[in-house]
């Protein structure tokens, strides 16, 4: 009881007291984005609420101040086994992720909807654009280091954190290669192209939820046999999180 005290007390100072949701306008609930991020800080508002005032009951609870419900007896129990609780589980993450895991900074594989941030990316091209949803593709244009800084336009949008699994990136174009996994360290853009294999994007290692799927050209001895870059299972990662 005294280390889960310790604990609960610890995070409380750690986590936001508050979190200032999005105020809507006439003009920017039109957009796309806009409305996508208020879903996300509006889940992120109710999610920190939720963990704050579990996290206060529990001080209580220790404190003898307060009487364990059955849900707080749950809840205390899961968090002394290092389980993340199921209350708190707001956005997919792996089945085994711990508690403390949990607690990691991501980005787009951090995101509580991930996949509709995709979407909502391509709505804001098409009606900036007056164009249907069909006639966009998707293109990833990636970095070669954090020395090559990238043209983002009005049609693009930056992404970090991705990893690629399989294969390397080199000039925007993909060979395998033997290393496991290669960090994509700088943002890349989406835009409108194509491609000469196509990849899927997961949300995590476990590779059970798959995001979107992107086009990349081939370089090297693979170029021509995109078949190789299927049998060995190359993928773009949002997330290094794993169960």
């Amino acid at each position: 009881m005294r280390t889960l005290h310790t604990t609960a007390t610890n995070w409380l100072n750690m986590i936001p007291k508050d979190l200032t949701t999005l105020k809507r306008t006439l003009d920017n609930i039109k957009d796309p984005l806009f409305r996508y991020f208020e879903r996300e800080v509006n889940t992120g508002y109710q999610l920190l609420n939720t963990i704050r005032e579990d996290l206060n009951h529990i001080v209580l609870v220790c404190e003898s101040q307060r009487k364990p419900t059955n849900y707080l007896r749950n809840l205390m129990s899961d968090l002394v086994k290092g389980i993340l609780p199921s209350n708190w589980r707001r956005y997919t993450v792996p089945k085994g992720l711990t508690v403390l895991q949990w607690n990691l900074n991501i980005w787009l594989g951090g995101m509580f909807v991930p996949e509709a941030y995709i979407t909502a990316t391509r709505q804001f091209v098409a009606q900036a654009n007056n164009w249907s949803l069909e006639e966009l593709a998707l293109e990833v244009t990636i970095a070669n280091g954090p020395d090559d800084r990238l043209t983002i336009d009005d049609c693009s949008f930056g992404i970090k954190g991705l990893r690629l699994q399989g294969a390397q990136c080199l000039d925007n174009k993909l060979e395998l290669t033997a290393t496991i996994s290669t960090d994509l360290i700088e943002p890349g853009t989406i835009h409108s192209g194509e491609g000469k294999v196509t990849l899927p994007v997961y949300l995590n290692q476990t590779r059970t939820e798959l995001l979107f799927t992107v086009d990349m050209a081939t370089r090297g001895e693979a170029a021509g046999r995109e078949h190789r870059f299927y049998e060995r299972g190359v993928a773009f990662l949002a997330s290094s999180l794993s169960g």
